[in-house]
């Protein structure tokens, strides 16, 4: 007699010598067949719903079970917890119980922690708010009284498709898309206490893999699958909502700080953009993403692009170092900015213009970049099932528009997009505008070099819908390659009409992973000029200025004298970072207090009688020269400058100046290495980066 047992590893074949073979026998062999010695639960039924009772009379016959010659019956075992079975009182023996225990899924761990972490504050205020839109009284439709309402006047909900399409808002506001999702019972009763108690929450994270606890009775992927386990077919469509509304400059220095870069040395640059969030009014329930920063991490530049290892230790070690700055000034990271601008050669101080609908947005390259930034920067949810929707991650493009200006526009993935990209189905192409479905097979997923192999998930059915030449919606699939316009949710940007940056110090100090390198010595300088390093220092409107500088904050906590954490025995005392940050904020009544009780703290004690031993014999403090213009309104216009050719730009390279017309370093025009190990190329004179052996100007080797 023969009795086939289906497992998630596979079926086997438990020979036995005849129907009349007792139960202790059967689960014998079964121990056996599988190589198991944990106790098992057996089913008649491949959704484990009738249960074969095994372990209520063991010396019953297999035939008393109702199992005949070539049946096949489905096992469960379980994970991580060991039973035993014959050791315990039969009554007490609940199996089922610890294998569902033991099944629990591992998502569901990740799931609370991230339903126990806080959404953003900008969440809480617009909850609280109902959306609606006023309408005033139609002197044409309205018939009724001032103190009456008809269809005509009465408020509109903040989703509502007839007001979003006159006001050409092409994306509706995530809050506005909430309350769209929410049921009725929900709205009337409003969001701002959170979901009511017992209700099932609106918002779903995208999940196209494979489900990993299949209860179909067969192996797990890649060696089985069943229509339960697999997905379903993608349709890609346009996203009807956008996580971040606008993209908001706090001032035109910021970008215009940036851009410096491009306009001395011709290569592209790479930002942390850094602010906050806060309401926007131009559209229903709207968020604006206020960036006060740029921060430049370690890049390898280059003319027609650049190199940033966002995977890399030293890349996350850098963020998290910045993040702490950031949260002490009251910031956090809003998102990334890239250059990609090229001078049209035409003496006038314009760009090529390389980016609009005939060629493409973003690329595919930039696409998955801003996908992987959105996943490791995900939005807090209380309304998701997961306690994760989507991401406000912003991802600016700073090139040229069509009048070859420089123009910045902005962007963001949409949540199907990153789906795409966690579950590792999209690859770049060589065309810019495609994206190519991978096939399914092995794929390296080690390091360079490393040769490990992966399997890859199961990819299901891609489809998009596009109007042929004759009109026609036609639905095509998306292998081997579909636009990277389906996948993209475009915002809007701009500067305030009356700018208030929280940073406004007037000689910023260097900006970091430049050619002018950060260092103990030009830190000395710039802050000589502050008088924050003499026996007793003095405070005056320059040095309250002065501190109010991003970069010099977080050059301040790189060198790790100050103190970054709070105290244990004293945790209502702020740490030196958290008090310097609060004195560089505007709207400081006591700003002069906080500095004193600042530089009378011993670790800046330290840190001052460093630099002044080290530097204090070779510098004599003077006031700095730099003269820095925009050459254009950046408040009305986004960056005006459109050449690094332009002369409107007027910087100081002296010896003394410690703050933006200080941008290099004095060097070996001759050939050779420069300071803070950059080299010289002995042919143009252009500085490169220690890392490469090429100029990254002419092309020419720095050895023969």
């Amino acid at each position: 007699m023969i009795i086939r047992v289906r497992s998630p590893q596979g079926t086997e074949r438990v020979n036995l010598q005849d129907s009349v073979t007792n139960i202790s026998e059967l689960i014998s062999l079964i121990k056996t067949q599988f190589k198991k010695s944990d106790d098992f639960l057996l089913y008649y039924d491949p959704t484990f719903k009738k249960e074969i009772n095994l372990y209520r009379d063991k010396s019953k016959s297999v035939s008393d079970l109702g199992l005949k010659h070539g049946d096949m019956i489905y096992i469960k075992f379980p994970e991580s917890e060991k039973i035993n079975v014959e050791k315990q009182p039969q009554n007490n023996v609940n199996v089922k119980q610890v294998l569902n225990a033991v099944e629990t899924p591992k998502t569901s761990e990740s799931s609370k922690k991230n339903l126990e972490k806080k959404q953003n504050e900008i969440d809480y205020v617009l909850e609280k708010e109902s959306g609606s839109i006023i309408r005033k009284r139609d002197v044409n439709f309205c018939q009724h009284l001032q103190n009456a309402m008809c269809e005509y006047c009465m408020p509109l909900e903040p989703f509502d498709p007839s007001y979003l399409k006159e006001n050409k808002i092409k994306h509706m506001s995530f809050h506005s898309y909430l309350r769209k999702v929410v049921s009725n019972n929900q709205r009337e009763s409003g969001l701002g206490k959170g979901p009511l108690p017992g209700s099932i929450l609106p918002l779903e994270e995208p999940f196209f893999s494979a489900k990993p606890d299949c209860t179909g009775g067969h192996a797990p992927w890649p060696e089985g699958i069943c229509t339960k386990c697999q997905p379903s077919a993608i349709t890609l469509q346009q996203q009807m909502f956008r996580m971040t509304d606008h993209l908001e400059f706090a001032e035109g220095k910021i970008v215009d700080r940036m851009l410096s870069w491009w306009r001395e040395t011709g290569t592209q640059r790479f930002g942390l953009m850094y602010g906050r969030y806060e309401k926007y009014t131009e559209v229903p329930l709207g968020i604006k993403a206020v960036v006060e920063a740029i921060y430049e991490p370690a890049q390898t530049n280059m003319a027609d692009g650049l190199i940033v290892n966002i995977e890399s230790n030293e890349f996350n070690q850098e963020v998290e170092r910045v993040n702490v700055v950031a949260k002490a000034c009251g910031l956090e990271l809003l998102g990334m900015i890239i250059t990609d601008l090229t001078d049209d050669g035409s003496g006038a101080g314009k760009v090529e213009y390389k980016r609009n609908k005939d060629s493409y947005f973003l690329t595919s390259m930039e696409c998955r970049l801003a996908a992987k930034m959105q996943i490791l920067n995900p939005n807090y949810s209380r309304w998701s099932q997961s306690g994760i929707f989507g991401s406000r991650f912003v991802t600016a493009i700073v090139s040229g528009n069509e009048d070859h200006d420089i123009d910045i526009s902005s962007w963001q993935i949409s949540n199907t997009g990153m789906g795409l990209e966690k579950s590792n189905f999209i690859v770049s192409s060589s065309e810019p505008d495609l994206l190519i479905v991978r096939e399914p097979g092995s794929f390296d997923t080690g390091s360079s070099g490393s040769g490990t192999k992966g399997i890859l998930p199961y990819v299901p059915e891609i489809l998009y819908k596009y109007k042929n030449e004759y009109g026609v919606t036609v639905m095509q699939s998306a292998k081997p390659s579909f636009p990277v316009e389906y996948l993209l949710v475009s915002l809007t940007h701009g500067f305030p009409s009356s700018p208030n940056p929280t940073f406004r110090s007037e000689n910023p100090y260097f900006i970091e992973n430049r050619h002018s390198e950060q260092s103990t010595a030009s830190l000395y300088k710039h802050l000589s000029n502050l008088n924050l390093v003499s026996d007793s220092p003095t405070i005056t409107d320059q040095t309250i200025s002065g501190i109010s500088d991003f970069h010099l904050l977080v050059y301040l906590e790189s060198i790790g004298i100050l103190s970054v954490h709070r105290n244990n025995e004293k945790p209502e005392e702020l740490s030196d970072i958290e008090l310097l940050c609060k004195a560089a904020l505007p709207n400081q009544d006591s700003v002069i207090n906080i500095l004193h009780d600042f530089v009378e703290r011993p670790n800046w004690k330290s840190l001052a009688t460093v630099l002044s031993s080290s530097h204090g014999t070779y510098y004599e403090p003077t006031p700095p020269k730099t003269s820095y213009k925009s050459s254009s309104n950046m408040e009305r216009n986004p960056p005006g400058y459109t050449s690094r050719h332009d002369d409107d730009v007027e910087m100081d390279y002296s010896e003394d100046s410690g703050s933006l017309g200080n941008q290099r370093d004095v060097v070996d025009l001759t050939g050779g290495p420069a300071v803070g190990g950059m080299w010289v190329c002995r042919h143009c004179t252009f500085e490169n980066e220690p890392s490469t052996e090429w100029c990254a100007i002419c092309g020419l080797p720095q050895h023969d």
